[in-house]
């Protein structure tokens, strides 16, 4: 039987082992695992299970989270209605967001949480002076005269307001065509909700102005806060802008003569407890829900509530305030919800198929697929060479 010379035969171990080298390092880095995986079965069976129970203790959190906000913010329309039969509007307001901003600040500060300083105070009072003042105590004055369920529909349209403020003055991104369709149908559904042939309906024309220019200072208080960000801590914000809204509130009720009638007429019971309410539910309650859900779940789930609430609101001012439900109120709110529907949509993504793919990058394994490729040719090189007869004499 012929064999290998003895230079050959080192010569191509030498190859062979290099090449096995590189091909065992490319299994490897095939093969190993992150740090986080499980490494056996076992440990795999216990982070499922304590990924399913994570899951169902979550899952019950979330559906109470989201179901508070829907009817805590959605009922308080019908609260103010409430509060404001005998009790005046701004002064209402002011001291319902005073309360509710003084005991949320200091339970923060009781947390441990910094006191603003100076300039966030001012940047907190700019924005609270939208939001609450421009946004809110529109609302509250304009809702002395316009139901509480077609106050909330005209409410609605605040997104619509945030797309087309934001792209006019803070260089957002144009709206696309899909976003203009949004804006037209929630603008026309707007238009049939106001329309001038009810005015029994829908409140005197001062209220439902009101209400109407209270989404625009929402959305300007809204952006401003975005881009100027009084604190990184949203509960700080909210309790600095209800804190120096409430004020600005109260000062202009003060000046807008709403004491001597406060004092001219006795406040009734429901007005007391829809006060009450609205203070500790709608907003202590309010905004910590809002809070903790913007931390576990996604911007677009919890952006839900733009339409849900106002939903909310018009049944429960059918349904407890007796308030008029008619074909034409249904028109207009389904094509103003259908509008915020599609403008805070996500835009679509293409989804790629998820494949089983390498630990590695694919740069770096192309070099151990090529050694791998010639270590296999040189394999069978080595096979042909010894099954195959030599033409130099054996040495014997």
């Amino acid at each position: 039987m012929q064999s290998l010379s003895l230079v050959d035969s080192v010569n191509l171990s030498a190859r062979t082992r290099v090449y096995l080298m590189q091909l065992a390092l490319f299994v490897r880095a095939q093969t190993c695992q992150n740090n986080k995986e499980p490494t056996s079965p076992e440990q795999a069976e216990y982070a499922m299970d304590d990924s399913a129970t994570e899951r169902s203790t979550r899952l019950p959190a979330l559906v109470a989270g989201f179901a508070t906000l829907y009817l805590l913010w959605g009922s308080t329309y019908l609260g103010i209605k409430f509060a404001v039969e005998t009790i005046p509007p701004l002064l209402m307001a002011g001291t319902r967001f005073l309360i509710s901003g003084s005991l949320l600040y200091l339970f923060l500060r009781g947390r441990g949480v910094a006191a603003p300083t100076p300039a966030q105070w001012r940047v907190g009072a700019w924005t609270g002076a939208l939001l609450l003042l421009g946004g809110n105590g529109l609302v509250t004055w304009g809702q002395q005269t316009v139901p509480s369920g077609r106050a909330a529909l005209l409410v609605a349209t605040t997104p619509l307001w945030m797309v087309l403020l934001a792209w006019i003055f803070y260089k957002a991104d144009r709206p696309t065509p899909r976003i203009w369709l949004g804006m037209l149908i929630g603008f026309l559904g707007t238009a049939l909700l106001i329309r001038p042939n009810a005015p029994t309906e829908g409140g005197s024309i001062f209220g439902t102005l009101a209400v109407l220019l209270a989404p625009v200072a929402w959305s300007l208080g809204s952006l401003e806060t975005r881009q100027r960000r009084p604190t990184e801590d949203i509960l700080l914000t909210s309790a600095m802008q209800m804190l120096t809204g409430g004020a600005m509130m109260f000062a202009l009720g003060s000046c807008l003569g709403e004491w001597p009638r406060l004092f001219e007429q006795t406040i009734s019971l429901r007005s007391l407890l829809a006060f009450g309410y609205l203070t500790i539910f709608g907003g202590l309650v309010g905004f910590t829900t809002y809070a903790w859900l913007l931390r576990v779940a996604s911007p677009t789930a919890v952006s839900t509530y733009a339409y849900v609430n106002p939903l909310v609101a018009v049944l429960l001012g059918w349904a407890v305030a007796g308030e008029s439900l008619n074909f034409l109120v249904g028109i207009a709110a389904t094509m103003i919800l259908g509008a915020v529907v599609l403008i805070t949509l996500p835009k679509r993504s293409v989804v790629a198929v998820s494949v089983a793919a390498p630990r590695v990058p694919l740069w770096r394994a192309l070099p151990a697929m090529m050694s791998f490729r010639r270590a296999a040719s040189n394999f069978s090189r080595v096979q042909k060479a010894i099954s195959a007869p030599s033409d130099r004499p054996s040495t014997q």
